[in-house]
Formats: structure tokens, sequence, C-alpha cells
């Protein structure tokens, strides 16, 4: 693979992660304050965490949650949303993790472009 070919990859990465950051963070701003104070202490509870075409998934304490970036739906397995339709805590806590990791890997490839 040559040097172009690894910058053009990267490249497209970045604008995937920024595209993908920019739904996660509109998501974020739907869930009230008081889910998304307690989805800071579930932080640890992201288990089996994925993204592939731009759905998150994972399990959360126990509850199934995805997030698709791209149609900008939602769904989780706890009562809190099936139930009443809401973000929850765990859905809030998938996605803070999933932005976290892409955070790192961002910088990472940004650091690699410009060189």
């Amino acid at each position: 693979m040559t040097t172009s070919q690894i910058r053009d990859l990267a490249t497209n990465r970045v604008s995937w992660i920024e595209t993908l950051g920019a739904s996660a963070n509109e998501m974020l701003q739907v869930a009230d304050a008081s889910r998304t104070a307690r989805a800071a202490s579930y932080a640890d509870k992201v288990e089996e965490a994925v993204e592939r075409r731009g759905v998150l998934s994972a399990t959360v304490g126990g509850y199934r949650a995805e997030v698709d970036l791209l149609e900008k739906t939602f769904r989780c397995s706890c009562p809190d949303h099936s139930q009443r339709g809401v973000v929850c805590k765990h859905l809030v806590a998938m996605t803070l993790a999933w932005r976290e990791q892409r955070r790192a890997e961002w910088d990472a490839l940004n650091q690699l472009l410009s060189l």
C-alpha cells in the first residue's frame, strides 16, 4: 500500500468519525439531564460495544442498546426506553463511551495525516 493510499484511507476514516460524531452529539442533546448524569456511572458497564456501518450497539448494565447514527434512531431493551420511548442512561453511556474511543482514534489519525 502506498503512502498516498494510506493517507486517503485515514482521511476517509476521519471524515466518517466526524459525521458519526455529529449525529452522536445530536442524540445526546435529546437526552434529559438526569439520565445523562446517571449515564456517567454506567461507563464501566458498557460491554461488547461495536460500530458497524453507522450503527452502535452494546450491552449496558444487562440491557441491549443500539443507536443508528445515520438514521438517527435508537432503541434499548430497558423499561425506561421501551415503555417511555426516552433516550435512557444505557443509550447515553454507550454513545459517550463510543465517542471517547473515537476521539482517541481521530487524534491518532490526524497526527498521522500531519506527518
